[in-house]
């Protein structure tokens, strides 16, 4: 064999490897800005719109367009850190009747798949446990890129009931209601 024929069978035995190996186009790790970042939920009291969120979370994100295979989200949510826009509200919600935080510290989420949905949007098949009831959940989710930093904003309609939350006098929706709509904006840059 010569050795330009050599040369040629070494770069295309290279280039092979580029596109059937996963290493360069693996889904990557991202570094979440949690000062700019929020996961926000909004619902109704007494026919009264009110809005919370929680104010620590952690979040692990491994993703790419191209290895969705490999992506996966997870976030682990200080249950103990909600608010919701009154003081009454905000010192019922670590009880018993609502989060329970004594027993149940932390909610959890995370991705079993991801698939593109269109130009720049997912949808995340999902675990999500709160008070320790783990519910399959579908989160549609949009990227956006700008100097670097990604943001994703995505909205889901959950019902508090199929979780637990709202225990005794809040069982039922008469004064709070089923329905929580629960909206995510997170900004973060790729490691490395």
């Amino acid at each position: 064999m010569t050795r330009f024929s050599f040369h040629r069978l070494a770069v295309a035995a290279l280039l092979l490897a580029a596109f059937s190996s996963p290493a360069e186009a693996a889904a990557q790790k991202y570094t979440v800005d949690a000062m700019r970042s929020k996961i926000v939920f909004a619902a109704t009291q007494d026919d009264t719109r009110f809005f919370g969120g929680f104010n620590d979370f952690k979040l692990s994100i491994v993703f790419s367009p191209d290895d969705l295979e490999h992506s996966q989200i997870v976030a682990i949510i200080d249950t103990g850190s909600a608010f919701a826009g009154s003081k009454e509200r905000d010192d019922a919600l670590p009880g018993k009747d609502w989060f329970n935080v004594g027993q149940f510290p932390e909610a959890t989420f995370a991705t079993k798949r991801i698939t593109q949905t269109g130009p720049d949007q997912y949808l995340a098949h999902a675990t999500l446990t709160i008070r320790g009831i783990a519910r399959d959940i579908d989160l549609p989710f949009s990227l956006a890129e700008q100097n670097g930093i990604t943001q994703a904003k995505g909205s889901i309609m959950l019902n508090r009931a199929d979780f637990g939350v709202g225990q005794g006098p809040w069982a039922g929706d008469s004064t709070v209601k089923f329905d929580v709509r629960v909206d995510i904006e997170i900004y973060a840059v790729k490691k490395g």
